[in-house]
Formats: structure tokens, sequence, C-alpha cells
């Protein structure tokens, strides 16, 4: 799945984006060499890895997230919520998601905690299309088209990193049980 880490910095492997982004915010001067807590030195490095595994979030799950909401999907759900067998297909045409993160970093050391890292992310993502196949009241079958956009990184007002993105396949289907409301119901005999 494509991670929003891997349209940021643009790199093939966890490892190259975790070195870009040690990198950067060396060189910018938001994660020191080493970090104090507690009377623990904490390697700057740990820190920004750990950014780097927060920013591993799956694209399709901020799309997946944004869609649960729509209107069109809820009616739809409500229409065949009654009958298991009840089908209904909801088509989004080009539509634009916009999706802002607080990625955070803290460090506990000795007993206390310090915020050692505190960005704010911005997604948007500008969607071909989307489809859902709605049954029984639950989405059991999404589609999307190719998405672009752009995703920046930034801190304190200082942009840290941004990318206008290219067109890319938005993947969802693995995560699709992220905009379930509830698991599918056993019918009832078996």
């Amino acid at each position: 799945m494509t991670s929003v880490a891997r349209l940021l910095l643009d790199e093939p492997t966890l490892q190259a984006r975790r070195q870009r982004l040690s990198e950067r915010l060396t060189a910018m001067g938001r994660v020191p060499p080493a970090i104090r807590v507690g009377g623990v030195d904490i390697d700057g490095v740990e820190v920004t890895n750990a950014l780097a595994d927060l920013l591993e979030l799956p694209v399709g799950n901020i799309a997946l997230r944004a869609w649960s909401a729509r209107r069109e999907l809820a009616e739809a759900k409500e229409r065949t919520a009654g009958d298991p067998t009840a089908r209904e297909t909801v088509r989004l045409l080009e539509h634009t998601i916009e999706s802002t993160h607080t990625p955070t970093v803290e460090v506990t050391a000795a007993g206390l905690t310090k915020t050692v890292l505190e960005l704010e992310l911005v997604v948007e993502l500008t969607i071909a299309s989307a489809a859902f196949v709605v049954q029984g009241g639950q989405v059991v079958e999404s589609r999307a088209a190719q998405a672009s956009g752009k995703v920046e990184l930034s801190g304190s007002g200082v942009t840290l990193f941004e990318r206008e993105l290219p067109a890319f396949d938005l993947e969802t289907a693995a995560d699709l049980v992220d905009i379930r409301d509830d698991p599918p119901v056993p019918a009832s005999g078996s």
C-alpha cells in the first residue's frame, strides 16, 4: 500500500525515507543529534525514525475515512440495510479530499515525558473517480481510479517537505473494513 511518507519523500524504501527525513530535519535544526530527557540522552535519529514510522500512514486509509462520511454512501447503506440481498453501486466523480494530521513524537525517559517534535501534515488528494458496492447496509467493495494532489509537512510555520503528487493508483480494497459501520452479521440459522 502506498504510504504518505512514500509520496512525500519520493523514496522507495523505509530505510531511505528515514535517512532523508533525518538529514533534512537535522540540517534544519528541528532535531538535534541528541535530546536530553530526565538525564538520559536520546539519539536524534530515534526521533526521526519515530516520525518516519508515523508518516507510513496508508494513503488509501485517508481516502476511506473521508468517504465514510459521504452522504451518498450513508444513504445507500440506509436504503439497503433491511435486505441482505439489496445491492447498490455508488459512484463519486472527480472530487478532492483534504486531510490534516499533527504527527507528534514524545520521548519518555526516567519517568519524564517530553514532546520533542510536533509537525503538521496536510494531504490533498484529487481522485478521478471512485465506486462502491453497498449490500445489506455495508460497503462490500470499493474501486478508485488514479489520484493526484499535494502533500506538505511543516512545523512552526516552516515548510519542511512539500511535493506535488503525480498521478498514482489509489489502493483501497485491502482496507475496506475501515468504512464499515459494523462487521457483517451472519445470516440466522447458520
